[in-house]
């Protein structure tokens, strides 16, 4: 009987499947394993500098700035020096009704999470403060209370305003002076908009090199400098979930929309849809928080029980659900729970070789690692019609990589999982099957070639 190879490659460069689509590429279970150009690598924890402090979701949040690295409870803020130990600067402080924010200006910062503003005290010119000191406020006359601020360009934005301030309120967008942080409407300089055109709140603002962009609960519109005031461009009608769905740095930005379909917007405003709803509807969407990997640009998407990591090569699942990360000294940090499965899991999507007629997956063969504990299994269904599928059992990968299934079917899902995921390196998975039944099979489609899945006659 003819037996014909078909590598799957690509599935393994895609990671999950952004989409459901079940001739799509990818993978619709991928655990604790990274995709790279070559294949599959194993995931690498996080490292946590801080001892003695718990994780309550979504905090503690950690912000490295310019001059200084604070970490962020619910109600306290520490500073952290370069051995990375903790200084209460200020505790008892009113829990937000969001996330905080940090908003970055070298000798001094604004930390905000709706109900406080936190800030570094220098005092005036006449009175200085030496040496300066962390403070608080609700807010001030010319400083408005916002639940989210950002830097863009030196001139500080905020969005959500929670204080009293002119006819502002939740949908509002205020603006400081330029090289200052006086907000007080001035000509040409600091300013607002009371209402933004979406129903609901301003959920973040934050910079791009072009624009600051204003996610709001129902939309999201790009703020552009145009001459001396903003021109405002709408970027698209559905809004972010939550405050902590939307992460990046000032070529690009990472958010997740109340649909559950994520999206990249780059510093030329243009938008891209990743997708994997599929995987991010798993999560509950008003507590997703994602946190960027400064150093290896790698986003953890996660709500606190279930946990992603995306890097530009596609979508996978960690076991750590992490509430904030970044690279510090070319090391990854950050605050993180853990869901204690370590497993290597590893499901492709719908498989019937381009052939519907029965046939028989006779040999499968992994170019993986870590070969004595590496098991795999099929799901199958011989029924076109059929939504459930029957499980084989788990059978140990031999030493060179091989199993032998010997299942007839129309349907395949392959299945590989290990109980430890360190050394876990997949570069290709091969089935090689025999067709069953010859009624409907007058020769193999060329038009597979050059496929990731095409058939290789042997």
């Amino acid at each position: 009987m003819k037996e014909f190879a078909y590598p799957l490659v690509d599935d393994l460069k895609v990671g999950l499947r952004p989409n459901d689509n079940h001739k799509a590429k990818g993978l619709t279970d991928l655990r604790n394993a990274k995709i790279n150009k070559d294949g599959l690598v194993p995931f690498v924890e996080l490292t946590n500098s801080i001892t003695g402090q718990s994780v309550s979701w979504p905090y503690p949040q950690l912000f490295i700035g310019t001059n200084y690295r604070l970490l962020c409870t619910q109600t306290s803020v520490y500073s952290i020096d370069s051995n990375w130990t903790l200084t209460e600067e200020l505790s008892g402080l009113s829990a937000g009704s969001t996330l905080w924010d940090f908003t970055d200006y070298g000798d001094y910062f604004v930390l905000a999470n709706g109900s406080v503003i936190v800030y570094i005290n220098h005092g005036t010119v006449d009175t200085p403060v030496s040496p300066a000191v962390y403070a608080s406020m609700t807010s001030n006359s010319t400083f408005p209370r916002c639940a989210t601020y950002c830097n863009f360009n030196g001139q500080l934005i905020g969005g959500n305003v929670k204080s009293t301030w002119h006819d502002c309120g939740i949908s509002s967008v205020c603006w400081s002076n330029i090289g200052n942080v006086v907000f007080t409407p001035k000509p040409n300089q600091a300013g607002y908009r009371p209402n933004m055109p979406y129903d609901g709140e301003v959920m973040r603002v934050k910079e791009l090199k072009s624009a600051a962009i204003v996610y709001c609960e129902n939309g999201i519109m790009a703020m552009i400098p145009h001459q001396e005031m903003w021109r405002w461009e709408h970027i698209k009608d559905i809004g972010v979930p939550y405050k902590g769905a939307i992460s990046g740095d000032k070529d690009s930005h990472i958010f997740v929309d109340k649909q559950g379909v994520l999206w990249t917007l780059g510093k030329d405003l243009t938008l891209t849809e990743l997708g994997y709803s599929e995987f991010m509807n798993e999560l509950t969407l008003t507590s997703t928080v994602i946190s960027h990997d400064n150093g290896k640009d790698e986003y953890y998407i996660s709500d606190g029980v279930k946990g992603f990591i995306l890097t530009k090569f596609g979508l996978s699942r960690v076991h750590q659900l992490v509430t904030s990360c970044c690279s510090v000294d070319g090391t990854s940090v950050g605050f993180f729970k853990t869901d204690n499965n370590k497993e290597f899991r590893l499901a492709t999507n719908n498989l019937d070789f381009g052939i519907r007629a029965l046939k028989t997956l006779a040999v499968l063969e992994v170019g993986i690692s870590n070969l004595d504990t590496v098991y795999s299994a099929l799901d199958w269904k011989s029924d076109n019609n059929a939504d459930l599928y029957n499980t084989s059992p788990w059978i140990p990968l031999n030493p060179t990589g091989v199993s032998y299934p010997g299942i007839t079917a129309s349907d395949f899902i392959v299945k590989l999982r290990s109980d430890s995921y360190e050394e876990i390196d997949l570069e290709y998975v091969v089935t090689r099957v025999k067709l069953s039944d010859k009624r409907a099979h007058r020769g193999y489609d060329m038009s597979w070639s050059g496929h990731s899945r095409a058939p290789m006659q042997r």
